[in-house]
């Protein structure tokens, strides 16, 4: 919750901007992200679960291409700022007049060492696949429904026969993208912008992008429960599954299967779905499972550095974001399983998570660190959620 408090008060100073605000400045919002990156391409999709394949065939990261484009920028402003000691904004002003740019964002998100986020487990943050959109609002249309064909259609004159004309069911969803960001003084470690091609990461650039990924992984899995300002999660948009009460015996490979089976029900696809629960849910699953279970590191590569068990072909992956099921109270309802097909649901991003100076205020230079994206679900079907309440 302290990630949170600090997220929503730097929106309360104006260190992130209105919704009219993103509106107004859509484009060199984008531009200072993506540059010139095509509208909706994907750009991060460890899992590959928006390529064709079961999850992990196929991983998109076009990360380290973006970081090459930055890459000389940083390096300027590192040794201007550093190795000549230039004051933060002269260094700018420089990099200004020979880059042919006014504008100093660091987008962090790009930077190999900027992976992933710890000491938290934040595995729907962390692999959620993330699309580019250069608008402020991201637009999803479902097929719901399918147009009925019928049989009969012989006929013994010239006509066309007996068809009956009908079309599919769509539904359109909207999704409104959404500012949130964190802000520290340039005194409290060095200046994060000269800190980036260091061995070690800068404790200011590691504790703003860990605040930003456990913001994002509660806002995407509890949505507007956790955030009302924030935009809407898996919870929100997902449907209530089972409520579990944990002061009775819980047959956990049970309770599981029949989570999944939901989910293909609704159209989801087997080999896409990851089911997100709690830490002791995990346990309680990895008991039961223990005979059978197969262990799998999706990301080993990436240096994710968490485990997920497999079932049936579906990744199970535990998550701070949920609260541990020992910790429900007798008269509560808590959200302990979270599953979704992740091919259906993505992270629509207009800016990720992107550095920039403000104003000097005294003798201090500060420095926010913001994001501007939305959960996009184009199937909200495609999610099912478990509850429990305490023993």
């Amino acid at each position: 919750m302290k990630t949170v408090q600090k997220v929503n008060s730097a929106r309360k100073q104006g260190i992130v901007k209105s919704q009219s605000q993103i509106r107004q400045n859509t484009d060199s919002l984008y531009k200072g992200g993506f540059n010139d990156l095509e509208h909706k391409t994907v750009y991060w999709d460890p899992l590959g679960a928006r390529t064709p394949g079961k999850i992990g065939k196929n991983a998109v990261d076009l990360k380290e291409k973006f970081w090459e484009q930055y890459e000389p920028i940083a390096k300027e402003f590192s040794r201007l700022h550093e190795e000549q000691d230039y004051p933060f904004n002269e260094a700018v002003d420089q990099i200004a007049k020979n880059y042919d740019t006014a504008d100093w964002n660091i987008p962090i998100f790009f930077i190999p060492e900027i992976r992933v986020s710890q000491p938290e487990k934040t595995p729907a943050a962390d692999m959620i696949p993330r699309i580019s959109v250069n608008s402020d609002t991201v637009n999803a249309t479902e097929e719901t429904d399918q147009p009925s064909p019928t049989s009969g259609l012989e006929t013994t004159d010239d006509t066309e026969g007996s068809y009956t004309y009908a079309d599919g069911s769509y539904t359109d969803h909207q999704y409104d993208v959404v500012g949130y960001g964190v802000a520290s003084r340039l005194e409290d470690k060095m200046v994060l912008a000269s800190d980036v091609l260091r061995a070690t990461q800068s404790v200011a650039e590691q504790a703003h992008a860990t605040g930003i990924r456990q913001y994002e992984e509660r806002q995407i899995l509890l949505g507007t429960e956790e955030d009302a300002n924030g935009f809407e999660g898996m919870k929100d948009l997902g449907t209530l599954e089972s409520t579990y009460d944990l002061a009775e015996q819980q047959d956990w490979k049970e309770n599981l299967r029949q989570l999944i089976t939901e989910l293909e029900f609704q159209g989801a696809n087997r080999g896409r779905i990851v089911v997100f629960v709690d830490f002791d849910t995990f346990s309680n699953i990895q008991n039961d499972l223990e005979t059978e279970v197969r262990y799998n590191d999706p990301g080993e590569e990436l240096g994710f550095g968490f485990q997920a068990l497999e079932f049936d072909g579906v990744q199970i992956m535990k998550s701070n974001a949920l609260p541990r099921a020992d910790s429900i109270s007798t008269d509560t309802d808590e959200t302990i399983m979270v599953g979704a097909d992740m091919g259906s649901n993505y992270m629509g991003m207009l800016q990720d998570m992107t550095v920039k100076p403000l104003a000097k205020v005294a003798p201090q230079q500060q420095f926010a660190t913001d994001v501007y994206g939305t959960f996009v679900s184009e199937a909200p079907s495609h999610i099912q959620y478990v509850n429990a309440t305490g023993e």
